[in-house]
């Protein structure tokens, strides 16, 4: 029995279903242009971009295809995500499989639906860690007169160039960073562990508005500065702990940046960063080398 109110379809989209047309257009502008007639993807941030799916379950089997020309991609995707993505995807086409199922048969099935013939050219992302080789090899094996053509590269780049929703999200985050990066520095003294600086990052940004972040927080002290992903444990901080402040401008690539080193001592650590004024958005980090 389902208690409560179902959410209505397309209720919980990020974005507006006009957002996602202009990148459907770009899209297909993009495929016209590399000469490809079908594109499937199965990056999670592709899929993402061009349907609003976004899923926690990403170790599914899922694709999103697109015929050059069409009004609007297609998604396949697992039962147990099936209402998550009516609620979040704009698009119509939601295809479902469960176990039991071949998806892979039903992607062959979906390519010959979308007039993928001998000669036809279908564009897939090869350097993505999410097409397995077993599913390239029935690809191929299935249609073997269709030409299969990497268009990671391609697509990513499509992807680099934000509209004018987009920016106000990055800035919006951005917002979030900083409430959340002042209030861990804020708590930052000798004695706090690394699990309750977590806390007071992490509630601050959610009390402001925030949602869940999309990769844990990294935090490490003292031996356990050496672990690049070293997520936040029991561990007190200690006085004379090196802090060194981190930056970037795009938390999906991030490239950070050294700002300033500090030292831990009783009192709080202050930094200043001379070029927060060169970027759209700023993020800072906390690192303990």
């Amino acid at each position: 029995m389902l208690i409560g109110q179902i959410i209505p379809d397309k209720a919980a989209m990020a974005f507006s279903p006009e957002e996602y047309r202009g990148r459907v257009c770009r899209l297909d502008a993009l495929l016209a242009k590399i000469g490809v007639d079908v594109y499937v993807g199965s990056t999670p941030e592709n899929l993402n971009y061009f349907s609003g799916f976004d899923p926690l379950g990403l170790y599914f089997y899922q694709q999103m295809f697109y015929r050059a020309g069409a009004d609007e991609p297609s998604l396949l995707t697992h039962k147990c995500e099936k209402e998550l993505a009516r609620a979040q995807c704009w698009i119509r086409d939601i295809r479902i499989w469960q176990h039991g199922d071949d998806p892979l048969q039903m992607t062959i099935d979906k390519l010959r639906e979308l007039g993928v013939k001998p000669g036809s050219r279908v564009g897939i992302e090869m350097g993505n860690w999410y097409l397995k080789a077993s599913t390239y090899h029935g690809l191929v094996t299935a249609l073997p007169h269709v030409s299969f053509v990497d268009v990671t590269e391609d697509v990513l780049k499509l992807r680099t160039i934000k509209s004018p929703a987009e920016i106000a999200f990055m800035r919006q985050a951005a917002k979030f960073s900083d409430i959340g990066f002042a209030a861990l520095v804020a708590a930052l003294k000798p004695g706090v562990s690394e699990a309750e600086l977590l806390v007071s990052a992490q509630s601050a940004m959610v009390r402001a508005g925030s949602e869940y972040p999309t990769l844990p927080f990294i935090i490490g002290s003292g031996p356990r500065s050496g672990l690049f992903h070293a997520v936040p444990t029991a561990r007190r901080v200690e006085a004379g702990d090196p802090v060194m402040v981190l930056a970037c401008t795009n938390l999906a690539h991030p490239q950070w940046t050294p700002v300033q080193s500090l030292t831990l001592t009783n009192s709080s650590a202050h930094f200043t960063d001379p070029a927060w004024t060169n970027s759209p958005a700023r993020y800072y980090g906390l690192g303990f080398p």
